[in-house]
């Protein structure tokens, strides 16, 4: 299996939910540094940055 480098970075991400209001959730996204491909994931910890790169091998 061919592996990839993806470079991962921390944001903020605003989101609003159903009744209007917003909110800022720390959150992390990796890219893809073949194809330029984005994931991203709720939260900062290992299982965050885990999840991403899983969503980025599908």
């Amino acid at each position: 299996m061919a592996k990839t480098r993806c470079e991962v970075e921390e944001f903020t991400d605003t989101i609003t939910n159903e009744y209007g209001q917003q909110g800022n959730i720390p959150s992390v996204r990796a890219i893809c540094s073949r194809c330029g491909h984005v994931t991203e994931s709720g939260g900062t910890h290992e299982a965050s940055v885990t999840r991403c790169l899983a969503l980025m091998r599908e």
